[in-house]
């Protein structure tokens, strides 16, 4: 599905980008996966708030014409596991029996991360990102670091949090203080920190299937 997504977004409109074979990029984590990464991609090398290097991404509003039998409950099984974080009150979609997918009243982001690609330290916008963010996981293996945001006056240690092994099929939520007082960044394969097990982490493409809930809108 992301790649399907992600390839009929291809040739958008920013300026830096960086031709990258899939192929013989690297086979570590969720290998089996990494076999479906052939051809040529291109990617962004920086995103337009510097956070994300080496990447593409697309606005998921729509699933494939002819979805994997195991697409669709997969993705309801998400969704659900989504809306179950949303507080204090349900989300309207979650309590219809099939919603669409997309459900109504969520963002969804497929991001493909390239070997060599990171995500720097930032909290997500707070006007275009609302209370919870999900993230699913598949591909190459990475290093989640949260470390506590100070305001000013603030006072606390440096380094404050901790970092957590994203493997491929795991999923992981951010909300309250989590979501907006931990900046997140995911760390590059070769990290001196993306050691886990006496292990590094190897080299590989990954995807991320980002969730998040559709900011109210203000009082006018």
């Amino acid at each position: 599905m992301g790649l399907w997504k992600l390839g009929k977004s291809r040739g958008d409109r920013r300026a830096r980008r960086r031709n990258t074979l899939g192929v013989g990029a690297g086979v570590g984590g969720g290998a089996g996966l990494q076999r479906l990464f052939s051809g040529q991609y291109t990617f962004e090398e920086g995103h337009y708030d510097s956070v994300i290097h080496h990447y593409r991404e697309s606005l998921l509003s729509t699933l494939p014409p002819s979805p994997h039998p195991l697409l669709v409950p997969a993705l309801r099984r998400i969704y659900s596991l989504f809306f179950s974080s949303l507080p204090p009150l349900p989300h309207p979609a979650a309590q219809e029996t099939h919603p669409s997918l997309p459900p109504a009243g969520t963002l969804t982001h497929i991001l493909h991360l390239a070997p060599m690609g990171a995500i720097l330290p930032h909290v997500d916008n707070l006007e275009a990102s609302g209370r919870v963010i999900l993230g699913v996981s598949l591909g190459a293996e990475r290093t989640l670091r949260l470390r506590r945001k100070f305001g000013d006056g603030e006072q606390g240690t440096d380094g404050e949090g901790w970092d957590v092994r994203l493997g491929s099929g795991s999923v992981y939520i951010q909300r309250d203080s989590i979501r907006y007082g931990y900046e997140h960044s995911i760390l590059p394969f070769d990290d001196p920190s993306s050691i886990w097990d006496g292990e590094k982490l190897e080299s590989g493409h990954r995807i991320s299937i980002m969730i998040r809930d559709v900011p109210p809108k203000p009082n006018l």
